[in-house]
């Protein structure tokens, strides 16, 4: 490895898990005095990476003391004890984040069958844990974008995400021939299943394969070719819309359940067929 950063400060944001703590390591490696910036309750993972690369004396931490809402010790209990430490979890929710309690009890008192969320990150640990915490899923599924419950920070949701239906365009346990080879081949490079972040890498280099395939070589080719390429990826089969440039695909309704072992898995419910979006957009109906 070299060491092009020696006697250099490097600043990554965002770097305590994903593209950010990849960045972190490989900046420490190279002999970089690095500065980690993140809100993830995932407090030391970024120590523990550097360490694991050996470089570990360079990392600086800016971590906010956060503690979880003084009216929820059982949901902080939980995140500090049970044998949980050893995951680097010890924040339950950010001081930045609004109270959810008195948001969730009107949920709970609408006479609504279930609730719907749009959380990534940090604060989908955070909400799918006050979530449970607050006692709302014996009253209230709850649903969500796949990003809720995503495998890159399940295990810090804990037995909270259990039950959780989502939808996305992706979740490893796909049963199609494609995601099986790809899915084997990539937990086998990186020690754990692929998210929906690592088939975007993947499909992305396909249609930029399948483009070149076609006999594009420059910038203007490609992005005509681009338009026409459609190939079975891991995700089922792909397509770019020429209308609008969207990816046509499959969707995904996927409960969490739990596995031997204590881990989680996404089981899938249903498959949603592939749908252009509208050219002309679409409005979402307002409702009283």
């Amino acid at each position: 490895m070299s060491r092009r950063f020696a006697g250099k400060v490097m600043v990554v944001t965002g770097a305590a898990q994903g593209i950010g703590a990849r960045v972190a390591e490989r900046a420490a490696a190279e002999r970089a005095e690095v500065l980690v910036v993140h809100r993830s309750p995932h407090r030391d993972e970024v120590g523990a990476i550097l360490c694991r690369s050996g470089h570990h004396q360079g990392l600086h931490r800016r971590l906010p003391q956060c503690r979880g809402p003084a009216d929820d010790r059982g949901a902080w209990q939980r995140l500090n004890g049970g044998g949980r430490r050893d995951r680097g979890v010890g924040v339950h929710a950010l001081p930045e984040e609004p109270e959810l309690r008195p948001y969730l009890a009107k949920a709970k008192s609408s006479g609504a069958q279930a609730v719907h969320a749009f959380n990534a990150g940090g604060k989908a640990i955070s909400f799918v844990e006050q979530y449970d915490s607050f006692g709302m899923k014996e009253a209230l599924p709850l649903h969500g974008a796949g990003f809720l419950t995503s495998l890159l920070y399940v295990d810090a949701q804990g037995p909270a995400a259990e039950g959780v239906v989502t939808a996305l365009h992706y979740v490893s346990t796909l049963g199609n021939e494609v995601n099986r080879q790809f899915a084997e081949a990539f937990k086998a490079k990186a020690g754990h299943p692929p998210s929906e972040y690592a088939v975007h890498c993947y499909d992305a280099t396909s249609a930029l394969t399948e483009a070149v395939k076609s006999g594009a070589t420059d910038r203007e080719s490609l992005g005509a070719a681009l338009q026409k390429t459609s190939f079975d990826g891991p995700r089922g089969a792909t397509a770019i819309d020429p209308a609008t440039n969207n990816i046509v695909q499959p969707i995904y309704v996927c409960k969490m359940v739990a596995c031997e072992g204590g881990a989680q898995t996404q089981k899938v419910l249903a498959e949603l067929p592939a749908a252009a979006d509208p050219a002309n957009g679409c409005q979402m109906a307002l409702m009283n």
